[in-house]
């Protein structure tokens, strides 16, 4: 369901190829950064051998509200999925992230 409007950005693409005449890809990272930079966490693991690796995670707390502040219909798809299915103390929802660079 959320992968529904690909096909419609694709067509505008197809049948607008100016909409991509600013668009770089040093433009593209830049605002892949500025996500990352709003979302990220810094976490330190143990390791077996007593060191500590600092590493820098996506904290999925910020990146719901990031993603629904930034699409308006997005939001609308939480909103009327709440008001079908409210989320409860015994019934909480569940949050799944995933990323396709692992």
């Amino acid at each position: 369901m959320p992968l529904r409007g690909i096909p419609s950005v694709c067509e505008k693409l197809k049948t607008s190829p100016a909409l991509l005449d600013n668009v770089t890809y040093f433009k593209l990272q830049h605002a892949s950064g500025d996500v990352w930079r709003r979302v990220k966490k810094n976490i330190t693991i143990p390791c077996d051998d007593g060191k500590r690796v600092k590493i820098q995670i996506t904290e999925p707390s910020k990146l719901l509200p990031l993603f629904m502040s930034e699409k308006d219909s997005f939001g609308d798809l939480y909103f009327r999925a709440m008001e079908m299915n409210p989320p409860s103390r015994d019934w909480p929802w569940r949050l799944a992230v995933a990323f396709d660079e692992f």
